[in-house]
């Protein structure tokens, strides 16, 4: 007998996006927009949004997933999905990197790649005759 596999495919993306939020006014700094104006002040932050998405074979569309983000602060993602779909007979093959983005290093370097998109590729074998 001949063993048959199939292969399922969880990717997950992260995003960082540039966005303005209203500061409190500071009611002690006369030259602030807000004392001048009226108008509140923003702040630019980066906001960080991490999404799973998981191609079961035969599908057509990816199950999508929300993980971590800098609104939730939910912890977890790729493991309890992980864990999730190894309690379904699901095996890890391979762990790549689909794509990276290069930036200035955290570390004092000159520059340093970090992955936006990651790439775990898991199977199982099929019952049955094929």
């Amino acid at each position: 007998m001949t063993v048959r596999w199939e292969y399922l495919v969880l990717v997950q993306e992260k995003k960082v996006e540039k966005r303005t939020r209203p500061m409190e006014p500071d009611p002690d700094d006369p030259f602030s927009r807000w004392a001048m104006t009226g108008e509140p002040e923003e702040e630019e932050y980066f906001h960080y949004i991490h999404t799973f998405f998981i191609w079961r074979p035969g599908s057509r569309e990816a199950e999508e997933r929300e993980g971590w983000s800098s609104d939730n602060q939910k912890r977890g993602g790729y493991p309890d999905i992980l864990n999730e779909l190894g309690a379904e007979g699901w095996e890890l093959v391979e762990r790549s990197t689909g794509s990276s983005v290069s930036g200035p290093s955290r570390l004092g370097w000159s520059g340093a790649a970090w992955p936006v998109e990651i790439v775990w590729t898991l199977k199982r074998p099929v019952e049955g005759d094929g």
